[in-house]
């Protein structure tokens, strides 16, 4: 997040209140479901815990003196760097993070996927139905 703000504006980090920031990304991971699946590494991007600190971070934006538009700026691009950032981050300590690739990665996985995209489908089915009952009958 430093790095996002670092390169776009010209605030000097050492005058900001980053601990301010911490203690609120962690207070928002605290109350967030965090759950690492193969389609985290498909998708780092759309990880839910990262949509849930967005608010935090742009408010801390907002709170440092940055206008609007810087605000808008950098906080879309936040899902980029935490992408770009991770993939440094397994380049560097690969060996830290390869036994939860080899945990997620079993000879099961793709059956597992497969069945929870039946059960969304059926669930999507289920509530068109159900949507479909519960309409007013109505006559040509």
């Amino acid at each position: 997040m430093t790095n996002l703000v670092e390169e776009r504006t010209e605030l000097v980090l050492e005058e900001l209140d980053i601990k301010s920031l911490q203690v609120q990304v962690n207070k928002t991971l605290t109350n967030s479901q965090l759950s690492i699946d193969t389609s985290f590494f498909q998708h780092p991007e759309k990880a839910q815990f990262l949509i849930d600190i967005q608010p935090a971070f742009v408010q801390w934006l907002k709170t440092s003196g940055l206008s609007e538009a810087d605000v808008i700026a950098i906080s879309q691009r936040l899902p980029t760097y935490f992408t770009f950032a991770i993939h440094q981050e397994w380049g560097n300590r690969s060996q830290d993070y390869s036994p939860l690739q080899e945990q997620l990665d079993t000879p099961f996985t793709q059956a597992n996927e497969r069945t929870q995209a039946w059960f969304c489908y059926s669930s999507w089915l289920q509530k068109h139905v159900t949507l479909l009952i519960t309409l007013p009958n109505i006559e040509p």
